[in-house]
């Protein structure tokens, strides 16, 4: 039990550094999309890399909607009068393997990326995918320094 704890522990820190590179929202700025855009990309470069992106959010969409439905799954089973742990146990590993599944998806993604790049360009996004998870592990350590 300890072992799959710690697992999904790994994994979903993991997933929280790989997403700095993914994010889309207004809240974050450093997102794939948005370092891309600051590479100054070709027409043509341009139009390789769009189906690239389109093909990683149209996964992760049907991957978030997973997602849900198993937090909610949990959530029931963290409210229940009784909890079972057989579908505890259950639901996290459908979990991990999820977040696999995503970070999978990530790295596919970032290789396809990197294939289209310039080598100037492929340094400079390489040195913003450092400092996104630098800024996130700042963050993380920050919010967990208390723990």
């Amino acid at each position: 039990m300890f072992k799959k704890l710690l697992g999904t522990f790994v994994v979903a820190i993991s997933l929280m550094f790989s997403t700095a590179l993914f994010a889309d929202s207004s809240m974050c700025k450093h997102g794939l999309k948005h370092m891309l855009e600051s590479l100054q990309l070709s027409d043509e470069q341009k139009a390789k890399i769009k189906p690239i992106i389109e093909q990683m959010k149209s996964t992760m969409k049907a991957t978030g909607s997973q997602m849900d439905a198993l937090k909610s799954k949990i959530h029931e089973q963290i409210h229940a009068a009784s909890m079972d742990k057989d579908t505890v146990n259950s639901l996290i590993d459908q979990k991990t393997a999820l977040i696999g599944s995503m970070m999978k998806t990530k790295v596919a993604t970032v290789h396809q990326v990197l294939s289209v790049l310039t080598e100037e360009q492929k340094t400079k996004l390489h040195n913003m995918m450092k400092d996104a998870e630098e800024k996130m592990a700042q963050k993380y350590k920050s919010c967990h320094d208390n723990d």
